[in-house]
């Protein structure tokens, strides 16, 4: 379980530097950038994407295939270069993004399998200490 913990905060990391390196290559203000949300709900670290601003507080996560987010890029004239180098770095949000799923569901599932072993060992330790004949 500690090795799945240590590989979840290693991608976290790596989720982060990916962001870092995107804005320290593109000049503010962006038309969109990417961002790490961290979520529960969607089983945790996803890199998605916002429109313009600065942190993108309050502002819709989208995926960098999304109609607003193509838009957006057209409208604001993003150029082809531009947008493909974009694309490179989704592709690679969207690995690291896999990676963090598939650790998390996997680390979910064996705290589960933990909880359902934790719960035969009480109830043997039940019938034991009753003096069961069931065996």
């Amino acid at each position: 379980m500690q090795v799945l913990e240590t590989e979840l905060r290693q991608i976290d990391d790596q989720m982060d530097q990916l962001v870092q390196e995107f804005k320290n290559t593109y000049q503010r203000p962006w038309v969109a950038h990417p961002a790490i949300h961290r979520s529960r709900r969607e089983g945790g670290s996803v890199f998605r994407w916002r429109l313009r601003g600065f942190d993108g507080i309050g502002q819709s996560w989208l995926m960098f295939t999304s109609d607003m987010l193509q838009e957006a890029l057209s409208r604001e004239g993003v150029p082809l270069r531009t947008r493909l180098a974009w694309l490179k770095i989704e592709r690679r949000g969207r690995i690291l993004t896999f990676e963090h799923r598939r650790r998390n569901y996997e680390r979910l599932r064996l705290k589960d399998l933990v909880a359902q072993i934790e719960a035969l060992n009480a109830l043997e330790d039940q019938w034991r200490g009753r003096g069961s004949h069931a065996e």
